[in-house]
């Protein structure tokens, strides 16, 4: 989780002025990947008033095919709550795997503690919360899921899949297989989990 705090800062000049560089966390050229689009290139730095706050924004272009004139204009201080965000290395990629495989320990494991902090991982909208909410799902019974358990099982068993299959250059089939091979490391598989990756996969 570390790499996504330490974002690497850049002074980008325009004709007019020096934009403060310590809001600007992604140069122009920048590739960015996404839970749901997938990986996108930060075509521009620009200003959008209307977009609120001092108005400048990322213009994002998707890698993948996309109807033409399929962009997203997203405001600097909101790029990482949006859920765009460097791609895991390979290496990274590799310890999520392994994570997956050890069991999850937390001071509280009341059903209650865990919906809160499932709660919490889903505002992160990063590989690694997404790799939490899988094991802390997998560890509870399905009436035991809290309120929006459901429909964070489907974010973070689609974000993770999509992304690992990003990076480690594979079918998303084959992504979603060896997070399950993972996750059944330590437990008997929980037929939700199971159900959300195969789905995704």
């Amino acid at each position: 989780m570390a790499s996504y705090a330490r974002l690497k800062i850049s002074k980008i000049k325009k004709t007019d002025r020096l934009m403060d560089h310590e809001k600007i966390g992604f140069k122009e050229g920048t590739l960015l990947f996404h839970p749901v689009h997938g990986p996108v290139v930060v075509k521009k730095i620009l200003k959008r008033p209307e977009l609120g706050g001092d108005g400048w924004c990322y213009w994002l272009q998707p890698r993948r095919q996309a109807p033409v004139g399929t962009s997203f204009y997203i405001a600097v201080t909101h790029i990482q709550k949006a859920g765009f965000h460097p791609p895991l290395s390979r290496k990274e990629a590799g310890e999520i795997l392994d994570y997956l495989k050890k069991r999850e320990e937390t001071e509280d494991s009341s059903p209650n503690a865990r919906a809160d902090e499932i709660h919490a991982l889903c505002q992160e909208n990063t590989p690694w919360a997404f790799a939490k909410i899988l094991l802390l799902l997998t560890e509870m019974k399905e009436h035991d899921f809290p309120k929006e358990g459901r429909k964070a099982l489907k974010s973070a068993a689609q974000g993770l899949t999509q992304e690992l299959a990003f990076v480690l250059k594979i079918p998303l089939d084959r992504a979603a297989l060896r997070i399950r091979e993972c996750l059944r490391c330590f437990k008997r598989p929980n037929p939700q989990v199971e159900g959300a990756l195969q789905r995704t996969g």
